[in-house]
């Protein structure tokens, strides 16, 4: 077993353990649990160092607790602590670093604003740099850890500078006065992970709030873009797996008409779209993480996560409900959650339509169509 493998196996078990339980309680309550976060961090789930570990932590975690909304959250305390870890000042990374890697802090990626999506030249959001360092007037809404979070990444335009300096992100510590979080309790699915707004109203965040060089803005967008998309398509993964999992121990255990029903053709199909769509998104998943670490540019690739990812998972959980028959309408089936929580996340954070526009522009400039 390669180092990577074991990473994986150690958060099945973590899932399993520690997360498991609990999920369908969260999930009905709509509750976030600041302690079990915590666990998590003492579990070591925050400290790993590269993406490779990260990305297949999540997929362990996933696989062992079937807790897509945790992992979610998951995957955007992962991003927050690699920028602060990887682009911020030393004094950021010793007043923050330590408490996000324990669990003790909750972070969030405040970038996408209403009316603008993840288009930076349409953010809102304004700073302005004065005496006391900068002062921020912010509105963010539908972003995961945000209701709950202690520190969020907020990328804002900052006025009276240069255009290619505008966009830029900065720290801000949600305790800071007029700054002010709501939580969203109307969602359908993800409902363990919290997902709520932000408001700064002229709010004062000093000097040491710049996160990167002036005008990094873009460049650090897209950093947060790449990890939160990469990792959520290895929960995609384990997803996809656990459905394969849990459909096949069905279909051979469960008997009608003297044999196991993992004999009708039709539910074999079923299991093999599962397998193939392992399969290709795996393949898919790591040539993006060797391509992230070389540094070569992954717009497109990005796109076919979320558009393959999310759909083949989506139809994986669909499938497993239909195989499961009257259990899998349950609420305390595992399967009714996952259709929900997936199709939560072929919405948010770019939708798939979205993403198929990419693609179809990505093809265009492959053909050097004007």
């Amino acid at each position: 077993m390669n180092a990577r493998d074991q990473i994986r196996s150690r958060f099945v078990d973590v899932g399993a353990r520690l997360v498991a339980p609990s999920t369908s309680a969260r999930d009905r309550a709509g509750s976030f649990d600041r302690a079990l976060w915590q666990e998590l961090g003492a579990a070591g789930l925050f400290a790993l160092s590269t993406l490779g570990e990260r990305v297949v932590a999540v997929e362990g975690l996933v696989l062992g607790s079937l807790d897509l909304g945790l992992a979610v959250s998951v995957c955007a305390q992962l991003v927050v602590i690699n920028v602060i870890a990887t682009e911020g000042t030393p004094a950021q990374q010793q007043r923050w670093l330590p408490g996000l890697r324990a669990g003790t802090l909750l972070g969030a990626c405040a970038n996408a604003e209403v009316n603008a999506g993840t288009d930076l030249m349409g953010l809102k959001s304004r700073a302005r740099i004065d005496d006391d360092g900068v002062c921020l007037s912010a509105r963010k809404r539908s972003i995961t850890n945000l209701g709950a979070c202690d520190l969020a990444l907020v990328s804002a335009r900052v006025v009276d500078v240069p255009a290619r300096e505008a966009v830029n992100v900065f720290v801000v510590d949600t305790n800071t006065a007029r700054v002010a979080q709501r939580l969203r309790s109307d969602l359908a699915g993800l409902r363990t992970s919290p997902t709520g707004s932000l408001v700064a109203w002229r709010a004062q965040l000093g000097p040491s709030c710049w996160v990167g060089a002036r005008g990094d803005g873009v460049r650090l967008f897209r950093k947060m873009f790449s990890d939160e998309r990469i990792s959520t398509g290895f929960l995609y993964l384990g997803s996809l797996k656990a459905c394969r999992d849990r459909a096949l121990l069905h279909a051979e255990r469960r008997r009608q008409f003297g044999q196991p029903i993992g004999r009708n053709q039709y539910v074999q199909e079923k299991i093999v779209k599962m397998q193939v769509g392992i399969d290709l998104l795996e393949a898919h998943l790591w040539r993006v993480v060797d391509d992230y670490d070389a540094g070569v540019d992954l717009h497109g690739s990005l796109s076919v996560i979320k558009i393959f990812g999310v759909e083949v998972a989506l139809q994986a959980a669909l499938d497993l409900g239909r195989l499961l028959g009257s259990r899998g309408v349950s609420t305390d089936e595992p399967a009714e959650r996952l259709v929900r929580d997936l199709l939560g996340l072929s919405i948010l954070g770019g939708t798939v339509e979205l993403m198929k526009m990419i693609v179809y522009d990505e093809a265009r400039r492959h053909l050097s169509l004007p």
